[in-house]
């Protein structure tokens, strides 16, 4: 996988190694961080807001819009999808 950003693909490759049955926590964690750092450069290279307009956003808000953006460029469904197919 090829990461431009710099922070996000360390954390990539760090989790990468990490064992999830032994540090289950330090995963989720930084799982996390890595999930907004990429929304935040997605929506930043998208020049849907600067880095001070993210800030204060909630993550949920990050994703809906970041979701919003990707859907409207047809690459993601609007349908949810059905786990149990």
């Amino acid at each position: 996988m090829a990461i431009k950003e710099a922070k996000s693909n360390n954390i990539y490759h760090e989790l990468r190694r990490i064992h999830l049955d032994e540090y289950p926590f330090a995963i989720s964690v930084l799982f996390r961080v890595f999930l907004e750092l990429s929304v935040d450069h997605y929506i930043i290279e998208k020049k849907l807001k600067t880095s001070q307009e993210l800030d204060p956003m909630k993550m949920r808000a990050k994703l809906e819009l970041a979701a919003s953006i990707y859907r409207a460029s047809n690459n993601l469904s609007n349908e949810k999808a059905d786990i149990n197919s």
